[in-house]
């Protein structure tokens, strides 16, 4: 069964075969979910569809400026997503194994950092079940949060009713 309100991803790399592939496996890996992808080359045209359609996920390749070299790289994208929308998941994609590039982009707000080798695919999708997971928690705390708060609302309400009737019937006697 699907889930009612779609889950929006974006994929951004300039790798068209890649791209394709990677949608196609996140579709039949969550055929469960009701997820949408939107697939860009560069940087610059996934920016303007997302001030249209914030998304929930972004799948984003650090060398976008492969193909086209005066192209936005994916730490500057990753930098504006953050600033525009702290809440989205990027997901972050690269064929170079470095610590200190890996630290980089978590450190600038990126929610994971995933090689391009021959399991690229399935981190991917362990990388999205675990968002999926953690916007589900997020979600989740942020109701339970609301419920407390109405009823200490509620308490502090009958609270101050209940003082209000005592003070107002030892007055009267």
């Amino acid at each position: 069964m699907k889930t009612k309100n779609p889950i929006s991803i974006f994929i951004v790399d300039d790798d068209k075969m890649f791209s394709t592939a990677l949608e196609n496996d996140i579709q039949d890996v969550f055929v469960s979910k009701n997820i949408q992808t939107r697939k860009f080359e560069v940087a610059e045209t996934c920016l303007i569809e997302f001030k249209k359609h914030v998304p929930d996920i972004v799948i984003l390749d650090y060398h976008l400026n492969s193909k086209y070299s005066d192209a936005m790289n994916g730490l500057e994208m990753l930098k504006k997503i953050k600033k525009a929308a702290p809440e989205t998941d990027v997901i972050m994609l690269t064929r170079e194994d470095k610590v200190d590039l890996a630290m980089n982009l978590l450190h600038h707000g990126a929610s994971d950092y995933v090689l391009k080798s021959e399991t690229v695919f399935r981190k991917i999708n362990y990388s999205l079940l675990n968002s999926l997971r953690m916007k589900a928690l997020r979600t989740e705390n942020k109701t339970y949060k609301n419920l407390t708060l109405s009823l200490i609302i509620s308490l502090a309400f009958l609270f101050g009713v209940f003082l209000t009737l005592q003070m107002t019937h030892s007055s009267v006697f």
